[in-house]
């Protein structure tokens, strides 16, 4: 999900622009359609809001599409799932088994 997920790091985009979140038209994009792919095979994004942007939200908006642009989408390349809560990254009974003794003792 284009505000949700933590596809530019450790935080959700609907976290870090709280306020243009409330005020966006696609709370439930998901990443793709936040855009458009151009002839370069770029994304544009294209966020859409209920009213004009304010002139501070406007730079809250410029920040956000500046973070936005420094992460590189690949159309042609394959999504895929990572599990983050192993080191590895590597899904495995034991990674799980781990995940949840670790959370059930508050860790």
């Amino acid at each position: 999900m284009l505000w949700e997920d933590t596809w530019l790091g450790g935080e959700a985009l609907k976290d870090k622009f709280l306020r243009l979140f409330s005020i966006c038209t696609g709370k439930g994009d998901k990443l793709w359609q936040g855009g458009e792919w151009n002839n370069n095979l770029q994304l544009v994004w294209n966020i859409g809001w209920r009213r004009n942007l304010f002139d501070w939200e406007k730079y809250q908006e410029l920040e956000m599409e500046r973070l936005m642009g420094s992460k590189s989408i690949n159309e042609e390349k394959k999504d895929q799932w990572v599990w983050k809560d192993s080191e590895t990254t590597k899904y495995t009974v034991k990674s799980v088994y781990n995940t949840l003794k670790d959370e059930e003792q508050g860790e």
